[in-house]
């Protein structure tokens, strides 16, 4: 797989999807075992932020939360505890800072949540404020 693919989230996912399916439908709530990356959560008033607490709620086992800016151990605490409200197990909450636009840091937060998840990335939201127009994340230039 070349580069690019592994960048692009080739080497996570094993389905790619670009319509609605199951996982984001909110009758199909339970996420367990499921891995999730989401970028552009670093808010808590936020679509991602948003976002990550209903894939905790719905019982992801792990979530990466990835941003320009920190994401706050409060966030990370609070994310923690939404999942448990909901009678989940505390998933594991890695936050990582990148900026979309630099290959090099794209490429650490990749190395991150792959050491993180074993790997395996089950669901990404590319909630990120920057993203070339018109073309899927895997036909995009990292250039850009």
């Amino acid at each position: 797989m070349s580069d690019r693919a592994a960048l692009s989230g080739g080497n996570f996912t094993a389905t790619r999807h670009s319509t609605t399916y199951d996982y984001i439908s909110p009758m199909k709530l339970d996420l367990a075992g499921k891995n999730v990356l989401i970028t552009g959560a670093a808010w808590q008033d936020g679509v991602g932020y948003a976002t990550a607490t209903a894939f905790a709620r719905a019982g992801a086992s792990a979530i990466a939360l990835a941003d320009l800016h920190d994401v706050s151990d409060d966030l990370v605490m609070k994310l923690k505890l939404a999942a448990t409200q909901a009678g989940h197990s505390e998933p594991v909450v890695l936050s990582c800072t990148v900026d979309i636009s630099k290959e090099a840091s794209v490429q650490a937060m990749y190395e991150t949540i792959s050491e993180g998840f074993d790997g395996r990335l089950d669901i990404v939201v590319n909630n990120a404020a920057h993203m070339e127009p018109y073309k899927p994340l895997l036909d995009s230039d990292p250039s850009v």
